[in-house]
């Protein structure tokens, strides 16, 4: 019987497969987002397409870029949490979808991603609440 090699070209590591999953769910988030919202700030568009793209520091520029008085400010929130979720900097990441929601209560992706984080952080409990919510509103 032969051994399944677990390392060497070619072998992906258990990690490396939860941030690839994690990749294609914000890929498919922010796609649903550019969807549904019908009209974005030009460069809050372009932050959320350099996210698909995979390309995190130009999307963090994009973000970096707008004022706080912006109109989109939730979705501002939202694609800063994202950046820092994806990156690991996952308490700051609860922080900004913290911010998101509190200017839109109602946004579900926001709620979902934040139990995403707090799961991370080992705080189950809260992050089953932040996907209960994320189903009632989404």
């Amino acid at each position: 019987m032969y051994k399944k090699r677990e390392d060497g070209p070619g072998c992906v590591s258990e990690e490396q497969k939860i941030e690839k999953n994690k990749f294609i769910l914000c890929r498919e988030k922010v796609r649903s987002i550019l969807e549904k919202k019908e009209k974005l700030d030009d460069i809050t568009v372009k932050g959320f397409k350099h996210l698909m793209d995979g390309e995190i520091t130009r999307s963090k520029d994009c973000f970096e870029a707008l004022d706080e008085k912006e109109r989109d400010k939730d979705f501002m929130f939202y694609g800063k949490g994202l950046i820092n979720l994806l990156s690991g900097d996952i308490q700051e990441a609860v922080l900004f979808f913290e911010r998101s929601l509190s200017q839109n209560p109602d946004l579900s992706e926001a709620w979902y991603d934040k139990g995403v984080a707090l799961y991370e952080l080992d705080r189950s409990k809260e992050a089953l609440e932040c996907w209960r919510r994320a189903r009632e509103v989404g």
